[in-house]
């Protein structure tokens, strides 16, 4: 009797195919200024940068191997926080490399409102790779950009739009609508904040607006270096329809005034336009350092209907000789400007 063996490699089923993304992404709050806004009206687009493994498997059956986006039932928070402000979002992905692929705000409703989602390939076709390695590995990188818009046109004044944080794009091998997939590691995005903020809506009190610092003597040492406090105050002028908490960042703006010592120092001159021998700093309360024309946090504002939000904060500046230079007699004066801007 003649017995014949073979080996045939065993195929998985195409299910068993995968992408991860790279995980999550930090959304910077977003500042407009308040104001008429009209239907279609683009407030921002935010890119991310997207990078993402696909693995897949051998198959006799199913879809071909392609990157796909899903956006699933996670993002009715987010779809039902901006309907409610009278907002939208596109989605457009696109792989490097590839054509862009998008999402339309209306295609997004409609499939999250009837429970499902919308998926739809973005990336190049991952053709079969014989054995050996199984699973065949294809890193990628794309961008996704979320273009926010006017739905329905508002009037703003003050207000605040907390955006959740999701998990709701799913990147996945192939198109996953008649035979189901596995989801990989999700794009999750952060939480943000998208405020409208108008004119005047605060103000900016430096007491006292002018520090005099009395006589340097040249011949007295102790007298050529002198310190004083001033206070930044930042105030709300406009009250808001309801209470919200926002991040405020302080920078001191030198306006081309000559610098020193990593930013930390304005070298002076007379009023005749030569150095003088001293140099100014200023330092917060805790004694650090303030780096010129660098913003950095003031602290957090209460912004109330009633006009009454302000933070107040303690700064000491600081005149003294810088080693080496001999100082000048003569009458000298600088200025720069305080600016508090949102985070």
């Amino acid at each position: 009797m003649l017995l014949l063996t073979a080996c045939v490699p065993a195929f998985a089923q195409v299910t068993d195919s995968y992408c991860d993304s790279m995980g999550h992404f930090t959304i910077q709050n977003i500042n407009l200024k308040g104001g008429n806004f009209t239907e279609g009206q683009e407030l921002q687009s935010i890119n991310i940068p997207v990078s993402y493994t696909c693995y897949t498997f051998p198959k006799t059956f199913g879809p071909e191997y392609r990157a796909t986006l899903q956006i699933n039932q996670n993002f009715r928070t987010v779809m039902n926080t901006l309907s409610g402000a009278g907002l939208g979002v596109d989605v457009t992905i696109q792989e490097s490399g590839q054509a862009p692929v998008s999402f339309p705000w209306s295609d997004i409703k409609r499939a999250i409102n009837s429970g499902s989602s919308v998926t739809k390939g973005f990336g190049r076709w991952l053709n079969f790779k014989p054995f050996p390695p199984v699973p065949a590995v294809y890193p990628l990188t794309g961008t996704m950009t979320l273009r926010i818009f006017v739905e329905a046109k508002f009037n703003s004044t003050f207000a605040n739009i907390n955006v959740p944080s999701v998990s709701a794009f799913n990147i996945m091998a192939y198109d996953p609508t008649s035979i189901g997939a596995i989801s990989g590691k999700p794009v999750t995005t952060s939480s943000f904040n998208l405020r409208f903020i108008p004119d005047n809506s605060g103000r900016v009190i430096v007491s006292p607006s002018v520090i005099n610092l009395g006589h340097f003597y040249t011949t007295y040492e102790p007298s050529l270096s002198k310190e004083t406090a001033f206070t930044v105050t930042a105030q709300q002028n406009i009250g808001s329809g309801h209470n919200f908490t926002a991040p405020l960042a302080i920078a001191f703006k030198t306006n081309g005034l000559t610098l020193a010592d990593a930013d930390r120092a304005v070298i002076l001159h007379n009023t005749d336009g030569q150095p003088n021998g001293l140099k100014l700093m200023v330092s917060d309360e805790t004694g650090t350092p303030v780096t010129f024309n660098k913003t950095a946090p003031l602290g957090d504002i209460n912004i109330t209907p009633g006009a009454t939000g302000r933070i107040v904060k303690q700064y000491t500046a600081t005149v003294k000789a810088i080693p080496g230079e001999t100082v000048k007699t003569g009458n000298f004066a600088t200025a720069m400007t305080v600016v508090v801007t949102y985070i």
